[in-house]
C-alpha cells in the first residue's frame, strides 16, 4: 500500500483502453488480482461498461473518473487531488462532487482536495484551509461541522461559505494594499 496517491490528469500514459490505464498502474500484482482490482474501481466510479473503450473516446468527466479509479487502485492512505474538476463544466463538476462523496463514504480514504472553488471546498471537506498569498502559510482554518450528506442550501454551509469568502476578500485587500505600499516606498 502506498501512503499517498496522486490523482492526475495526464492521460498519455494510460494505455489504449480504460482498463489498461488502471491495469498498468498496478502491474506489480498478479494478473488475476489486477483484473479484479481494476474492475472494482471502474465499477466504483461508474465506468465498468467502458473498460474496453479507448481513452480518447471518453468525455472530460469520464477521464477524470478514470484518474480517480487509477489513484484509488494503489490503495493509498491519502489521496491527493489537485484541482481535479477545474476544467469541467458545472454539471459534470457537480456530478463528480457527488461521486467523490460517495467514493469517500465507501473507501473511508483521507482525501486532500485542493481547489479554488469555495462552495466545492465547503461541501466536500471536513476542514477548509486558506493559505496566505505571500508566504503560503496557513492563514485560517474553517471546520465544517455539518452532517453528511450535505446540501449547499443548508444555512450552516452558506454561512461558512460566506465567512471563507469574507476572509478571502480581506486577504486580497490587505495584499493589494501591501503591494501598493511596497511599490511606492522610497
Amino acid at each position: 500500500m502506498k501512503n499517498i496517491s496522486n490523482e492526475y490528469r495526464s492521460f498519455r500514459s494510460l494505455g489504449h483502453s480504460v482498463f489498461n490505464g488502471i491495469d498498468l498502474q498496478i502491474r506489480v500484482c498478479q494478473k488475476k488480482v489486477r483484473t479484479s482490482v481494476a474492475m472494482n474501481y471502474l465499477n466504483m466510479v461508474g465506468l465498468a461498461d467502458y473498460a474496453n473503450a479507448n481513452i480518447h473516446q471518453l468525455s472530460g468527466g469520464m477521464k477524470q473518473r478514470v484518474a480517480i479509479a487509477r489513484a484509488l487502485s494503489l490503495n493509498p492512505k491519502i489521496l491527493l487531488m489537485d484541482e481535479p474538476f477545474a476544467a469541467l463544466d458545472i454539471h459534470t463538476r457537480q456530478s463528480l462532487c457527488s461521486e467523490l462523496l460517495r467514493i469517500h463514504q465507501a473507501t473511508k480514504k483521507t482525501i486532500l482536495f485542493v481547489t479554488h472553488n469555495v462552495e466545492e471546498a465547503v461541501v466536500l471537506g471536513d476542514r477548509v484551509i486558506l493559505l496566505s498569498h505571500s508566504d503560503r502559510k496557513i492563514r485560517r482554518e474553517f471546520k465544517i461541522n455539518v452532517a453528511r450528506p450535505r446540501n449547499m442550501n443548508h444555512t450552516g454551509l452558506r454561512q461558512i461559505v460566506s465567512e471563507v469568502l469574507d476572509e478571502l476578500r480581506e486577504s486580497t485587500y490587505y495584499n493589494k494594499e501591501q503591494e501598493y505600499a511596497d511599490a511606492i516606498s522610497i
